[in-house]
Order: structure tokens, then sequence, then C-alpha cells
């Protein structure tokens, strides 16, 4: 009987890098197997009987070369996967056995070396449902994947572990532990249902190991969840489904104290009515924390001249004590939500197609920082402008806590060409860069961003960049666009931006690419 292999995962490796790494959600990708090596091809005078498709892990160790330490290689230690024939019925298994020595075939996953690890800084990206891949920062070289982020959960029960369906991954870098946090939706019975699955790195390494954990909403879904890493929890949010309705909104604290020393961790949730929709909690950038003790707060849209701003406080020793406050609702310029009507209407050139604005809701990240002489919050989502369908309205929410004030806020416009799917960030001195797509009647979608520094005039950016223009549309009744485009900020200067977000090569559909463009601002040392 001949095996071919199609596809191989990786759960675990485990690795030395040289060099400092990002790590990105990429775009949905198949991952290519090696070669078959000459000693697995089928021997003259035989035929196939059967050809299985295998999916699971294969485990490696970087070792040291026998007979001379100085030099290392890849050492395959056990191969785990499940086989099923080509109707998708399970027919075999492979789990461990003895080791053997990895094929000169398989070692373009990654090198080996004895370098010591450094500590890896990821710019927060999200381009797709499946996927995620590591690159160098300083090369922009792919150190690990693509895989499915599935496989970081190979082997936890229930959902986590088998889905077989996911989606909505995020991924955040906790700056002050110096580790990586993975989510991702998973569920068992085509969401109708559904768990939310977390790892925890063990190290700054994203290659390495994590420490997963598996929290259900049964009988409920906990749709498009958004996080925040907060000194006294990992906050959460969700829009909350049964069958047949809307919910509301859904906000969660988890012990992230527990979560990365591997142990037991709780979760303690807040049920909104259906009046709340996504709400976004903040996350913590730069180097200096937040008053010990304040609580993680919380903004959403609310009418065409508020927004509503809540405040959540954790106490994991005594759940009871636990509060959800607000909100204190934060007067705005009247706006007009961008596709209202319709939630689908940014148009491209060459296609009927029109894309979701994702007007109804605020965009991923709510980005906290605090200054010597103040804290600010950052946030931003779409608005349809005279001219076009959508263009980005942004604010500056100063003071959170105590006095909560909109200090600024501005609306970036192009004309007739739509702005949509914005996500923000500040800088250590305090520039702001708003990063967006672009399309129009003419322009295919497209990667740009803009920015602003202190001394500019409050509510105004300067100018446009545009940093990659795609040269495809989305066609046939796919509507659907860059859910997580992302700003983040590079914890190793606190100073460099990078922004994900995604464009099309060719028209199509579910053929989108992701691209990611790193600027800093010269007035941030």
């Amino acid at each position: 009987m001949r095996m071919e292999i199609r596809r191989i995962i990786l759960r675990r490796v485990f690795l030395s890098l040289s060099g400092l790494s990002v790590l990105a959600l990429a775009a949905a990708v198949g991952i290519q197997p090696p070669n078959v090596p000459n000693n697995l091809k089928l021997p003259e005078g035989q035929m196939v009987l059967l050809k299985a498709v295998g999916q699971g892990v294969q485990i490696y160790a970087c070792s040291a070369k026998a007979g001379d330490p100085t030099q290392f290689e890849w050492v395959l230690k056990a191969p785990e996967a499940d086989l099923m024939d080509t109707r998708g019925r399970g027919s075999a298994n492979i789990t461990a056995g003895q080791p053997e020595k990895l094929t000169t075939a398989a070692r373009w996953w990654v090198r080996c070396s004895n370098a010591p690890k450094l500590p890896v800084q990821w710019p927060n990206t999200k381009a797709s449902n499946i996927s995620f891949q590591v690159f160098s920062k300083s090369t922009g070289r792919t150190v690990f994947g693509p895989a499915e982020i599935s496989s970081i959960f190979s082997g936890v029960p229930g959902a986590c572990g088998s889905g077989p369906d996911y989606t909505d991954p995020v991924a955040l870098y906790d700056k002050a532990a110096g580790r990586w946090l993975v989510t991702i939706l998973a569920s068992s019975d085509g969401f109708k249902t559904g768990f939310e699955c977390f790892a925890v790195s063990i190290t700054s390494d994203a290659t390495g190991s994590y420490n997963r954990y598996a929290f259900s909403f049964s009988p409920n879904l906990n749709d498009d969840p958004k996080f925040g890493v907060w000194p006294d929890a990992y906050y959460g949010s969700y829009n909350m489904f049964s069958a047949s309705a809307f919910l509301g909104a859904k906000v969660c604290a988890y012990s992230r104290g527990a979560m990365l020393a591997g142990k037991t961790a709780l979760s303690i949730c807040f049920q909104r009515p259906t009046s709340d929709f996504t709400l976004l909690p903040s996350d913590l950038d730069g180097h200096t924390a937040p008053p010990a003790g304040e609580p993680n707060f919380l903004l959403e849209l609310a009418t065409s001249t508020t927004l509503n701003l809540f405040k959540f406080h954790v106490d994991f020793t005594t759940p009871a004590n636990s509060t959800f406050t607000g909100p204190t609702m934060l007067t705005v310029p009247s706006f007009t939500e961008a596709c209202a009507a319709t939630g689908t209407c940014i148009p491209q050139p060459g296609t009927t197609q029109r894309l979701d604005s994702l007007g109804d809701r605020m965009m991923f990240r709510l980005v906290y920082r605090k200054f010597a002489s103040h804290e600010a919050l950052v946030a931003t989502h779409s608005e349809k402008t005279s001219a076009a369908a959508s263009g980005v309205r942004w604010y500056e929410i100063r003071n959170p806590n105590t006095s909560p004030t909109v200090f600024q806020r501005g609306t970036v416009t192009a004309g007739s060409t739509s702005l949509w799917m914005g996500s923000i960030g500040m800088d250590k001195v305090g520039d702001i860069a708003l990063g967006f797509s672009e399309s129009s009647s003419s322009l295919h979608p497209a990667v740009a961003y803009i920015g602003r520094v202190p001394t500019d005039p409050p509510g105004t950016m300067e100018s446009i960049d545009v940093t990659f223009k795609g040269n495809g549309s989305q066609t046939s009744s796919l509507s659907r666009w860059g859910d997580y485009s992302s700003v983040s900020i590079d914890p190793s200067d606190d100073c460099t931006f990078w922004y994900a977000n995604e464009y099309i090569p060719s028209n199509g559909i579910f053929n989108w690419h992701t691209r990611l463009n790193s600027f800093k601002f010269t007035s941030c040392k």
C-alpha cells in the first residue's frame, strides 16, 4: 500500500531563531508537502490500492549533530496523524514511532541553528479565517508556516481540538509579559454553537509551545470576537446569537495570570441587552501601565451623535465583586452609517458586486495609552460622506476613567473614492496612524494609511499614502472584506507602526492576499 500525505500541519516545533520575527494571520494557503523521497516511491511492479489524506502533526526537535555538537539539525521525533480516504472517511492513523532523521526534502520548514532565542515582537494582524504565518522583521522572509491556526489546538478536547469549523481568529502580543495571545472561534455543529479557543505562548517565541484553553458558549454562538490585553485580564466581547435571534453583546474577562502560568483559568462574563452590539475592549499599548486597579474600557456606536463608553472591573478572587458599569454617553458630531440601508455598498471596477462597510460597528482595535499628563483612547469607524459611500471617522478620547471627553475627532475622505475598514494606533509621543482600504468604480481595492503628529491642527490628518494597489475586484456575490484590518505598534521601539490588510491580485473570490506594511514618524525617536 502506498500512502500519499497531501498536507502536513505542524503542532509544535522547538527551535532557535536567529532574528526578530513577526507573526501574521495569513490568507488561506495550503501547505505544500515536500517531494516524495525515493525510498517512499512505489516499487516497480506494484500498484496503488488506497490513496489517503493525512491531517495531523509531525513533531521535530532541533538537536546537535552526532559527533559535532557545534552543528544543529532537525530530527523527526514522531508523527501523529489521522488518515482519510478520498471521500473523507477515516481509514487509519499514524501514531508515535521510533525517531528518525528528518529528510532533506522536508528541510524547507525553518532553519535550525544553535542561536539563542530572541524576543519575538509581533504587529497584530488578522487577514483570514484559518491560517497564520511567522515572518522575519529584518528580512521579510517566512520563518514558519503558513499553517492552520487550528493546528495550535491539536489534542485539545472538544471543538477547539477537532472543529471541524473555525473562524474569526485574533492574535495579540502581550507586551508587558512578552507573550502571544492567539484565539479562534470553533464549532462542532456548523456554527449553531461556539467555543472560544485561547493559546498563550509559554515564551516570546511565536513558534514555540502554548498554554491552551477552551471556553464554551453553548447553546449559543459567540460571533465576531474582539479582544484586548489589560494588566488584570484578557478582555473579550462577542455578539451572541441563539438558533433564531440576536441576543445582544456579551463581555468576558479571562484570568491572564493563570493563562500565562499554564494554570486553570476562569472567565467572568456579563450578558448585555440587544441594544448593545460589538463592544470593543481597550488594548494596552506602550510601556506604561494604567493606574493600578483601573478597569478595562469598552466602546460602541450608540446613535448618530453618541458613543457609549463602559467600564469592566473584574475580581477573580471574589467574582461577585466584578462590575460592568455604564454607559457614559460621549457626544460627537452627527454621522451617517456607511451602507446603512444594506450594509453592502462599496463600489469596485469591472463588477456590480459591492463590498461590506461594517459601518455599524467600531473597528479593531480600541487602543489605550498612558502618558505623563493624561490617558488616551483612539478609535475609528466608517461613515457615509457627501461624495463617497464611505469615509473613515476617528476619535481621540482623553481621561476615560475620570472625566472622559472627545479631545479631537475627524473624518478622512478622498473625493468619490470610498475609504473603509479602518484601524488606528498611537505611538509613544502621540503620533496617530490610521490604516484603511480604499476602492471606487475605477480603483481596485487598495491598502492605504494616513497620519498626524501632535502639532497638526486638532482633528486633521496629513496626506494619504497608498502602500499597495490591488489588481482585482471581488466578484460572484462575495461581499465581506478585511474584517480585521489592523494597525499595531512595535514594542521594540514603541514608534514603528505595522499595518496589515488584504488585497486581491486579480478578479475572483477567495483569492485575497495579505499585505504587511511598516512605517514611523520622524518625530518619534
